[in-house]
C-alpha cells in the first residue's frame, strides 16, 4: 500500500513546488527576502538576468515540469 502512495505524494508535492516557483518567476507574487543575498549569488543572478533569455527559460522549464508532474504525464 505504501509503495503506491508514497511516490504519488512525492510527485504531487514536487509538482506543486515546481509549478508555484515557476509561476512566481513570471508573476512575482512571493515577496523578496528581507536578508541580503551573498555577493556571489547576486552577481550570478544578475548575469543570468542580463542575458535576457536565461531566467525566462529556467522559469518556463520549471513551470512546464511542474504541470507535467501534476498531471502525471510521462512518455513511456
Amino acid at each position: 500500500m505504501k509503495s503506491k502512495i508514497l511516490p504519488t505524494i512525492a510527485r504531487i508535492l514536487m509538482g506543486l513546488i515546481f509549478f508555484v516557483f515557476g509561476l512566481n518567476g513570471f508573476l512575482h507574487f512571493i515577496p523578496e527576502p528581507k536578508t541580503p543575498m551573498p555577493e556571489g549569488a547576486v552577481a550570478f543572478a544578475g548575469a543570468l538576468m542580463n542575458t535576457g533569455y536565461m531566467m525566462p527559460l529556467v522559469m518556463g522549464t520549471q513551470l512546464l515540469t511542474g504541470v507535467l508532474l501534476l498531471f502525471n504525464y510521462s512518455r513511456e
